[in-house]
């Protein structure tokens, strides 16, 4: 197995966005999604106002490994849906 990198977790997400249709995604757009970071772990979140309030898609912070493989069943999951 390689390492994951944050790289890695960046293109995922990038890639989550484009399929939820965001293309260009900036902090506080209502919709993208984004990654957080503490406590040496990382999640995923969803912006779902204006004013930056998440919601969590992920629980608590996990491993970048983790974090990568449930972004991957994340991403099958809303190719299923939207086939």
């Amino acid at each position: 197995m390689y390492k994951i990198t944050k790289r890695d977790l960046d293109e995922t997400v990038a890639r989550i966005n484009r399929i939820m249709g965001i293309t260009d995604p900036k902090w506080n757009i209502v919709g993208s999604y984004v990654l957080e970071g503490a406590y040496s772990g990382w999640k995923l979140a969803r912006i779902e106002n204006v004013h930056g309030g998440q919601s969590d898609i992920t629980s608590g912070y996990i491993s970048k490994r983790e974090l990568y493989n449930q972004m991957h069943a994340f991403i099958r999951g809303l190719e299923t849906t939207k086939a």
